[in-house]
C-alpha cells in the first residue's frame, strides 16, 4: 500500500505535521518520515505557521485543537498569506460541526483521532497524485504559452489535418476549413462549412435549425471521446472537451478543449 518511500509520489512532496500530544507525534512522525519527502513537525499552530512560512510545504497534517494556536486559525493564516499547501485536519468526531462551518479554509480532507496511519497514507498519496496532475497540466499550460510561433503553426497544422479527417470518416462530411487557436490552457477549433447535404436539406426550413443544432452537439457527446483520442495521438497531450457551439446559420462548429 504505497509503504515504500521510493514507490510513492509522496517521496517528492514536502509535508508539515502539527500536533501537540507528544506520544501521537513522534509515533506518526516516525511513520511518515520513512515515507514522505521532507517531514517538518511542529507542536503547535504558532510553531507549523512559521514551518510553513520557511518551508512551503504540500500537504499540511494538522490537529484540530492546540494550545497557543488551533489548527484552523494555523490554516487559515498559512492561506492569507499565500500557502497553497492541501490541509488534512485530525480531531476527534465531535469537532466534525467546526471543521464544516470552515470549509473556506480548503480543507481537503477530515480525519479522525485516532489516525489509522495506512488510511492516512491513503489520502495523502490521492493528494499527491492530484498534485502532479496538476503541475503537469501547469507545464503543459505555460510550454503552450510560450510556444515558438514556428512550432505553434505546427501544432496548429496538426490539429487542422487530424480534426478535418475526424469529421469525414465520422459524418462523411469534411470542412471547408478548420481554424485552430492555441492559448495557454486550452485549444480553441473552428470548423467552418460543416453541415452535410441531408442537414441543409432539413434547415431549408429554418424552423429546424433548433434541431439540428441539438443533433450536431449530440454528435460531440457521443464521438466527443474519439476525437480527444486523436488528438491526444497527434499532440501528445490529453485533452478534455469543455464545450461545442453549433451554429447552423453559418455552418460551423466551434469546440473548445482544455488541458486535463
Amino acid at each position: 500500500m504505497g509503504s515504500k518511500k521510493e514507490n510513492s509520489l509522496l517521496s517528492q512532496l514536502k509535508v508539515l505535521y502539527v500536533e501537540d500530544e507528544e506520544f501521537t507525534r513522534d509515533e506518526l512522525s516516525f511513520f511518515l518520515k520513512k515515507r514522505v519527502g521532507k517531514l517538518f513537525v511542529a507542536c503547535n499552530g504558532e510553531e507549523g505557521l512559521k514551518l510553513a512560512k520557511i518551508h512551503q510545504p504540500d500537504i499540511a497534517l494538522v490537529d484540530l485543537r492546540m494550545p497557543v494556536m488551533d489548527g484552523l486559525t494555523m490554516c487559515r493564516r498559512i492561506k492569507e498569506e499565500g500557502g497553497r499547501c492541501a490541509f488534512i485536519i485530525a480531531s476527534a468526531l465531535s469537532d466534525s460541526e467546526t471543521i464544516l462551518q470552515a470549509v473556506d479554509i480548503g480543507i481537503v480532507k477530515y480525519i479522525v483521532k485516532p489516525v489509522d496511519p495506512y488510511g492516512l497514507l491513503e489520502t495523502m498519496e490521492k493528494i499527491a497524485e492530484e498534485y502532479f496532475r496538476n503541475q503537469f497540466k501547469q507545464q503543459t499550460a505555460d510550454k503552450l504559452l510560450l510556444m515558438e510561433r514556428k512550432e505553434r503553426m505546427e501544432m496548429e497544422k496538426k490539429v487542422k489535418t487530424a480534426v478535418a479527417y475526424f469529421m469525414k470518416s465520422t459524418t462523411g462530411k469534411g470542412p471547408r476549413d478548420v481554424q485552430v487557436f492555441i492559448t495557454r490552457g486550452q485549444i480553441e477549433i473552428r470548423a467552418l462549412e460543416v453541415l452535410t447535404i441531408l442537414e441543409q436539406s432539413v434547415i431549408s426550413n429554418s424552423k429546424n435549425i433548433r434541431l439540428v443544432e441539438y443533433l450536431r452537439r449530440i454528435f460531440y457527446a457521443e464521438k466527443g471521446a474519439e476525437l480527444e483520442n486523436v488528438l491526444k495521438e497527434v499532440l501528445d497531450i490529453k485533452l478534455k472537451i469543455n464545450q461545442v457551439q453549433a451554429n447552423v446559420a453559418e455552418n460551423r462548429d466551434c469546440i473548445i478543449l482544455e488541458l486535463e
